[in-house]
């Protein structure tokens, strides 16, 4: 798998989103795309799909610095103290202690 180089940081240029997938087709789609060589993964907490993405990462034996994991946090929680509650949450969900991008998904004007 390419990867391009963004900010210093190398990030893979395929990537596999888990927007709609859910349950035990989301981890298998995840565990598929892994086994085949992806090596990006997109979730967000609106997708509620992160303890499946987390179980497929475990189940892959891939090592987590082989893996670039983004995620986003919902609106409601942009605010510091839920931020950092919500992440912690996403990381535990996750079965990570990091992500490499941490994104704010539909921001608003407030």
């Amino acid at each position: 798998m390419q990867n391009r180089i963004w900010q210093g940081v190398a990030v893979p240029t395929i990537g596999l989103g888990t927007w709609e997938l859910r349950g035990a087709a989301c981890r298998e789609a995840v565990e598929h795309a892994l086994a085949i060589g992806y090596r990006h993964l997109d979730t967000a907490q609106a997708y509620e799909n992160e303890a499946e993405v987390g179980v497929a990462i475990a189940n892959s034996g891939l090592a987590r610095d082989d893996i670039f994991l983004t995620t986003k946090v919902r609106p409601r929680y942009f605010q510091r103290d839920e931020l950092l509650r919500s992440t912690a949450a996403s990381l535990k969900a996750l079965r990570v202690e990091a992500v490499d991008l941490l994104l704010l998904h539909w921001p608003n004007r407030e």
